[in-house]
């Protein structure tokens, strides 16, 4: 149903708060945000697609408003998650310095990925070598010396993952966030094995919960644990 607060009038003046647009009676774009609009007895509802907050307002100009203040909450998630990775990162490679290790953000989804572990780049070539001269040896045709090759390189990755993957699942759930752990296994050329951790934040102002350095700490004290216990 149509919501008469959002005018076609309105969407036309989108310059009036051109960091918020309003399409079709229904939907809403600010600088990072986006979501669905729907009527209520109340006035209007907007649903952040992001985090799934819903905001209320009486009409539509409230409406932009009060969804530009949700939008400026994301945009300083984001600048947290930023420098929260940076420092995290940093850290970890301080601590774990003969190992891989990559701090991933995404800022609109509110979470953090981890990646630590061993990096392997040529796989591939490195089964190769020599391997011409193993299949003239034996006499194998050019079917049975690829069959044997992919054989070896299969082998060869399953060895890789044997040695460095961390076979770690789990979840710590607090009110403002989830960790969650998982094994990673190198499956072709230029990858990495190890562990995968993905920290997900329950609220977009997490900073009112730990402090940014509070929370580099426990991160990295966490994790660095978990992947040298195993």
């Amino acid at each position: 149903m149509k919501s008469e607060a959002i005018s076609g009038e309105t969407r036309e003046n989108v310059d009036y708060y051109a960091e918020v647009r309003i399409y079709d009676d229904s939907s809403f774009y600010a600088d990072i945000i986006h979501g669905r609009i729907y009527s209520t007895k109340e006035g209007l509802e907007a649903v952040c697609n992001l985090c799934g907050r819903k905001m209320l307002a009486a009409n539509v100009e409230e409406l932009k408003y009060v969804i530009k203040a949700h939008d400026q909450e994301h945009a300083e998630l984001s600048k947290f998650l930023h420098s929260v990775a940076d420092k995290l990162e940093q850290k970890l490679q301080r601590e774990l310095s003969d190992k891989y290790v990559f701090v991933g953000i995404d800022s609109y989804s509110q979470f953090l990925s981890i990646e630590i572990g061993m990096k392997f780049d040529e796989i591939s070539e490195a089964v190769a070598q020599g391997f011409d001269d193993y299949c003239a040896d034996h006499e194998l045709s050019e079917e049975e010396c690829e069959k044997e090759y992919y054989e070896a390189y299969e082998e060869e990755l399953r060895g890789i993952n044997e040695e460095w993957c961390v076979n770690v699942t789990g979840k710590i759930v607090t009110p403002y966030m989830e960790i969650e752990f998982s094994p990673k296994e190198v499956e072709h050329d230029y990858d990495w094995a190890g562990l995968f951790v993905e920290i997900r934040f329950a609220t977009t102002t997490p900073w009112e919960n730990i402090t940014e350095n509070d929370l580099v700490e426990l991160l990295a004290s966490l994790v660095a644990t978990v992947y040298q216990l195993v």
